[in-house]
């Protein structure tokens, strides 16, 4: 009797490697993706306490103090007016001037899903996108997944200084910037009172 396998017991085994392979590879796959969406959350999180908290430091201190925005990657800004609500020059919450700080400082961290930079789509600098996720938006532009969105939806009204919706896209695919969320994008609005 011949010692060894039979063509038959060899296929059996490489049908279920095969098998067990592609099992693995699903899992891998969904826990990649629940991975990038707990950073996407985190990111978003950090964001909008990061905007409360600064609103609280200035309403602390006063409409005359003011508070650093950052402008560049050398550590350069500018000085804002806590008091400041419509000048843009001036106002350190108009969503252009909280997406570049924010951005500067990594309160915002990279995007999980890569650099969207290169994807016209998205409206970034590659050179922004590859250091960060949060981009100032407006409602009905189209967003990347992974991207945080800004936008002053009000100014002097219901109370508040400013109200900022913010929003970030949970998937690695595009979504629509709009007042409310879904399923697929996280969705808050911030009112902020700073002087």
């Amino acid at each position: 009797m011949k010692k060894g396998f039979t063509l038959i017991e060899l296929l059996v085994v490489v049908a279920i490697f095969g098998i067990l392979i592609g099992v693995a590879i699903q899992v891998y796959v969904g826990v990649t993706e629940s991975a990038k969406k707990t950073a996407v959350k985190k990111n978003f999180k950090a964001v909008v306490e990061w905007i409360k908290a600064d609103a609280a430091l200035c309403k602390m201190n006063g409409p005359t103090s003011k508070v650093f925005r950052q402008t560049n990657s050398n550590g350069g800004g500018q000085q804002k007016d806590c008091g400041n609500v419509t000048d843009y020059n001036k106002t350190p919450f108009h969503e252009n001037v909280l997406q570049i700080h924010i951005g500067y400082i990594g309160v915002a961290g990279k995007n999980p899903y890569g650099s969207v930079g290169s994807d016209r789509t998205c409206d970034l600098a590659k050179s922004w996108a590859d250091m960060t996720s949060i981009h100032s938006s407006h409602i009905g532009k189209k967003m990347c997944g992974g991207q945080i969105g800004l936008y002053s939806e009000t100014v002097e009204q219901n109370g508040c200084n400013r109200e900022i919706i913010v929003q970030a896209g949970l998937k690695n695919d595009y979504w629509i910037f709009s007042n409310t969320g879904s399923d697929d994008v996280l969705s808050t609005k911030i009112c902020v009172v700073h002087k």
